[in-house]
């Protein structure tokens, strides 16, 4: 998958010759490495005579829905990770994060696949059996996280010289590994000091570790508001599951399963698709991560796709849409008030999320 790294660099490289030269952000001792890439400065510039369709995307080989732009970038990381992370320097840091992976992590995920093929059997019963309430959850596009199937990535901790990878399941933040992608940014930006506080939370799919690497090479800017509204996202699933349930929920070890995502924009959205466990029974959701404002991420979830969705759900999911559609047509998002995340209970330390219910 990290064959030709060099020939990578240079092609894409050149897809981007045209543009503003991007900042070289290479200390010296890494050679000409180019820096991140840049963005186009408009849907219709920099990409030959024809209107580029900006915010057009097409699915990849997991079905997830991607932009041009993000494939670049995803073959961009797979580059930058092979060519300059992958040596003697950073080797410790990552052996470490790796033990960490294992002792902490390994053993939990495999032993989720026996409830896994229980979820997916239940979901095939649901969709053979041709509830009617499943066609109402698909006429407001919402397919559930099993409709898109299921590619677990057990061996995630070999990508941890990716810095957002590492983040997603390093219980600490590493100066040397990051200072090495970020450069100097990297004390620019606060954020990136940071361990991620639901370490561990997020089961590992190949469509996670996609998604990730595409983040690893947006704007830095871009990344820290990709770990701000991941964290709220993970905090507000919590918050409603809680409610929904009315008792305290705590999320842990491989609680949450992104089966599925899509590119909004220039890297202004992201829409998460999968299914989180609680007491051993798996529910969809759907969300959208708000890269342009943060506070607007929002989360629908539990839902149960054998019972009809109640009218507050219909309402909320047009809500969900209307917002993806209108970031998707005019690159502006509908800035909506945050909920009130004072109920939801950080443990870093865990690698969990707890949240009470809303009195």
């Amino acid at each position: 998958m990290l064959k030709n790294h060099s020939s990578i660099v240079f092609v894409f490289m050149f897809l981007f010759s045209t543009s503003a030269p991007a900042k070289n952000l290479m200390p010296r001792g890494n050679g000409n490495f180019p820096g991140f890439p840049p963005y186009p400065k408009s849907p219709n510039t920099d990409r030959g005579t024809k209107p580029w369709p900006a915010f057009q995307t097409q699915p990849d080989s997991l079905g997830n829905r991607i932009t041009p732009d993000h494939k670049n970038r995803i073959d961009f990381a797979s580059g930058r990770m092979g060519d300059l992370m992958k040596n003697m320097q950073f080797t410790g840091v990552v052996f470490s994060g790796r033990n960490h992976y294992t002792n902490f992590y390994r053993h939990d995920f495999e032993h989720r696949q026996p409830k896994f093929d229980n979820y997916f059997h239940r979901y095939n019963k649901i969709r053979l059996d041709r509830y009617p309430h499943l066609n109402l959850w698909h006429k407001h596009r919402f397919f559930g996280g099993f409709h898109y199937g299921f590619h677990p990535e057990l061996q995630i901790d070999s990508y941890f010289y990716n810095p957002v990878v590492y983040w997603f399941y390093a219980n600490k933040s590493d100066e040397p590994l990051y200072r090495g992608w970020y450069v100097t940014e990297y004390e620019a930006y606060p954020q990136l000091h940071r361990p991620f506080m639901y370490h561990g939370v997020y089961f590992p799919t190949e469509n996670l570790r996609l998604l990730l690497f595409g983040v690893s090479a947006m704007s830095v800017q871009k990344q820290v508001q990709f770990r701000d509204a991941i964290t709220l996202f993970t905090q507000r699933m919590a918050q409603a599951l809680a409610d929904k349930f009315s008792e305290k929920v705590r999320l842990s070890t491989g609680d949450i399963t992104v089966t599925h995502y899509e590119l909004l924009g220039f890297d202004d959205a992201v829409v998460l698709e999968g299914f989180v466990t609680v007491d051993d029974k798996a529910y969809d959701f759907k969300g959208l991560l708000d890269l342009k404002d943060t506070s607007s991420t929002a989360v629908i979830a539990p839902v149960s796709l054998d019972k009809k969705p109640s009218t507050e759900q219909i309402k909320t999911l047009e809500g969900l849409n209307k917002r993806i559609s209108e970031i998707q047509g005019d690159d502006s998002s509908v800035v909506a008030q945050p909920e009130n995340d004072e109920a939801v209970e950080a443990q870093p330390a865990a690698g969990e999320v707890v949240a009470e219910p809303k009195k």
